[in-house]
């Protein structure tokens, strides 16, 4: 450290030094699939029964927001940036995982203090 000033010298030779775009991808993607499998109901077919529709609440407040908040890495992904930025894939990603289990993802929408997925089952329509 040189007055206030910490001075870090990478070797360009050397094969360990990772690219800063490769690292943010990779915890990028790992908060991405984190959060889908958070939000999924492990055997959903317990809680969405015939002509009922099941509102699944998503806390996005204060630190319930943050997905990765145990990764050292210095930024930190949040539930909310991902309803926001990529609500359709989400959407799409639900609809393939609730599928299987014959159960629409109907909406998604935003509360003020999370977002509610709306689940119906596919015979309600």
């Amino acid at each position: 450290m040189f007055n206030g000033w910490e001075f870090l010298i990478f070797n360009p030779f050397e094969k360990k030094f990772e690219d800063t775009q490769e690292i943010y991808l990779s915890e990028y993607n790992k908060s991405y699939n984190k959060f889908i499998n958070e939000i999924c109901i492990p055997n959903p077919m317990e809680i969405v029964r015939d002509n009922y529709t099941f509102l699944h609440f998503i806390d996005c407040k204060n630190n319930q927001d943050i997905i990765n908040i145990d990764s050292e890495f210095e930024y930190k992904f949040k539930k909310s940036v991902f309803f926001d930025k990529k609500i359709a894939k989400i959407k799409k990603d639900l609809k393939h995982y609730y599928s299987s289990f014959s159960i629409n993802v109907n909406r998604i929408y935003k509360s003020e203090n999370g977002f509610i997925i709306e689940l119906l089952p596919i015979n309600d329509f």
